[in-house]
């Protein structure tokens, strides 16, 4: 041994050898999970903004859904203070405001709003 030198068995430079390449290749692991890592909060957080914003979408259609059904609601009882008639009972259901009944199977909803173009009824 001398001071710039080194002597190592063969087996043991084997083995470093491939401890090094061992090591390059969890390295290059590394360096690849966390890009993805990266690459998931990115999408985590456009995810969440996303959530956000369906969530504030939704509480502002649940409010229209509301007001809507409160004016059916309305419509429905002045028709049957003035006039001594109601909505349709599948107007009502289509709005919400009445729980569908048992009856007959459902009919196709291209003939159903066939019906309601020839009565001049809302699509709900």
């Amino acid at each position: 041994m001398n001071k710039n030198k080194v002597t190592v068995d063969k087996y043991d430079l084997a083995d470093l050898e491939q401890r090094a390449v061992t090591s390059d290749a969890y390295n290059f692991e590394k360096i690849h999970l966390e890009v993805e890592n990266h690459s998931l909060r990115n999408d985590l957080s456009e995810a969440k903004g996303r959530n956000y914003e369906l969530k504030k979408e939704n509480e502002r259609l649940q409010k229209l859904v509301g007001t809507l059904q409160g004016i059916i609601r309305n419509v429905d009882e002045f028709l049957h203070k003035k006039l001594g008639i109601n909505l349709p009972e599948k107007w009502l259901e289509r709005a919400g405001l009445k729980e569908p009944s048992k009856k007959a199977p459902e009919i196709s909803q291209e003939l159903d709003r066939h019906k309601s173009d020839e009565l001049g009824g809302p699509h709900l």
